[in-house]
Parts: structure tokens; sequence; C-alpha cells
């Protein structure tokens, strides 16, 4: 609760809050019957995802803008300003702020960085975005739902942003949005591992697949470096579970790709653990 909490304690705006319950199995349902603030609306689904989840919520939204806000995470106190921002700024299509990153007891572990100058490289070669940053205006949003591909579950938000930005510019808000909790590190399982690959898979479909609009914003050697990172990371996941030979696979693909991949730290992470390794 102390999620919601975090919401609905901001002053002086006007807010809606959608509760989309993906089939959860512990006491939300009970919990959300004791809320009896107007302003929350709460729905409940058989799991699907979080994409789907996140555009069951679109559809009930009655807003202005838009933003998608993870259970586990507390919104800073900004609202009233990000609302002045936004109107100052003759309302632009998507507004964007920062991120703290917080431990499980709340302590603080600092904002989350950009590796590059400019939204597009930015974007391109990192999400640094979070959901809970990005305020999408109602028919920005309407026209661009989160795909619902069960596979993608993880980088469905990253996919989202770039279709996004291959049509409207992200004006960036300099205040801090919401605190992220960070969990442990958990050793990479096959699980896991199994379910990276397929997601990073998927996500180079769905670029290939939305291609002709992302070179909108884009070149073609970009997309293909992009594809070709995605490769690269599979192929560290398959090394980390002690799959060497289908790492190398990955890698090799990934150089076919774009020949790009080769100033990418990454890249040669993953051909010296093989090197090191190999027997």
């Amino acid at each position: 609760m102390d999620c919601l909490d975090s919401i609905l304690v901001q002053t002086h705006v006007m807010l809606e809050v959608i509760v989309v319950d993906d089939g959860s199995t512990d006491e939300t349902p009970e919990l959300m019957r004791g809320v009896r603030d107007p302003r929350v609306r709460y729905h409940r689904q058989e799991n699907r995802e979080r994409g789907a989840a996140r555009n069951a919520g679109l559809k009930f939204a009655r807003g202005s803008y838009i933003n998608y806000f993870d259970s586990d995470d507390l919104y800073h106190p900004c609202l009233h300003e990000l609302w002045n921002f936004i109107s100052v700024n003759d309302k632009p299509p998507v507004v964007y702020g920062s991120l703290e990153m917080v431990s499980e007891d709340g302590r603080s572990l600092g904002r989350v960085k950009t590796l590059n100058a400019g939204f597009r490289r930015n974007i391109l070669h990192n999400n640094f975005l979070a959901c809970g940053s990005v305020f999408l205006r109602r028919d920005v949003a309407l026209e661009n739902f989160f795909s619902e591909d069960r596979r993608l579950s993880g980088a469905e938000d990253w996919e989202l942003w770039l279709r996004i930005y291959s049509e409207h510019d992200f004006t960036e808000a300099r205040m801090t949005i919401f605190k992220q909790r960070q969990h442990p590190f958990r050793s990479l399982n096959s699980s896991m591992a199994e379910r990276a690959v397929t997601r990073e898979r998927a996500f180079a479909d769905h670029v290939n697949r939305h291609k002709d609009a992302l070179l909108n914003r884009f070149t073609g050697s970009e997309l293909e470096a992009f594809i070709a990172d995605r490769w690269t990371f599979m192929a560290l996941t398959e090394f980390e579970t002690g799959n060497k030979r289908i790492a190398l696979r990955c890698l090799l693909r990934s150089l076919g790709t774009s020949r790009n991949v080769l100033w990418r730290r990454r890249f040669w992470a993953v051909m010296k653990k093989l090197v090191v390794s190999w027997d």
C-alpha cells in the first residue's frame, strides 16, 4: 500500500489511479476492498503479463496524461510541479523525468545516469527510462499500446519507447519522479536464462517488424547494431549458465548482423570469457 499512498498524498493536482490486478495470488483483492478513496478504481483480470495489464488500465483511464507505475515503487511528491511544467511547455506529447534507485530498506542508491549525450543515443543503447518516469499525452498513449507478446516481458517498455520516439519527441522535465526499489541479486538459473534469451529474440523480432517506422529516427545500420546487441546479450546469458557453444553461436550471429558490435564492450567481454574458459 506504500505505493498507492505515495500517489494519493500528492497535493494540488487532479489525478486518478487505476489499479490493475493481473491475476495476483496474494492479498491484493482484500487490500483493495479497504481503499475508499474515490480517485481509485480497481480492475482484476486473469494473468496476461505486464503489457496487457497496462493496456487494460489505459482503457479505463480518463486523464489527459497517462503514467504506468509499478506496485513496488514510490512516487516523489512531484506531480504538481510536473503538471506546471507540462502546462508551461504547451502539453508536449511525451514528458519524462529521472528516477532514484533505492534498496529494499529505502536507502538511496543514486539516480539512474545516462551514458551518452542526447536522448536519441541513450534510448537506442540502453533503456534508461522506467514506466513510472514517463508521462504520455492521452492521444499518444491511445495510439501506442504495449505489445502483449508474453515473450517480450521485461523489455515491453523499451520496445514501446522506441516506437513512440519514431513519431514524437520526448521532453525532459528535470526532476526526480519516483524511487525504484532494487531487489537483491539472484544467481542466474536456467529458467531465468531461457526467459532472457526468449525476450531478446522477441525484441529483435519486434524491431524488425517496426523497422520502417523506426527508420524515421534511426539509420538502418543503427538498427542492425541494436539487433546485434540483443545477440551479444544472449551470448552472455548463455555463457553464464554454462552453454558455451550456444554462446559462441550467438556471438557469431551478432557479428554477422552488424560489424559495429566490434566497438561494443559486451562483445569483447563475452569473447574473452569464451577464450579463457574454453576446453
